[in-house]
């Protein structure tokens, strides 16, 4: 029974120690996440961070024809549940 108790508490702190993931559900969760995703990254990754959000972004506006809502949802869609190194890769693919 020790050794079960002691194999789910190893797990459940596992999988704790995961990447952060971009939560997109609201705008509010939206930059409360990306505030908690930017904090453990070292200055190189934040710059490359940030300037894959950029690519991501004007490709959303260009997709939504500059329309704010449509941009909003096209980015909610790309980046909802992304962790950093998703986001980054996401945006490599990107022409």
């Amino acid at each position: 029974m020790k050794k079960l108790l002691v194999l789910l508490i190893s797990i459940t702190l596992l999988t704790a120690c995961g990447d952060k993931k971009i939560d997109a559900s609201t705008p509010e969760k939206y930059q409360e996440s990306l505030a908690e995703v930017v904090k453990d990254l070292n200055f190189s990754e934040a710059q490359s961070f940030t300037a894959a959000l950029s690519k991501i972004n004007m490709q959303a506006a260009t997709e939504a024809n500059y329309d704010n809502k449509k941009m909003e949802e096209i980015m909610k869609q790309k980046l909802d549940g992304k962790t950093v190194s998703e986001v980054i890769k996401l945006a490599e693919q990107i022409n």
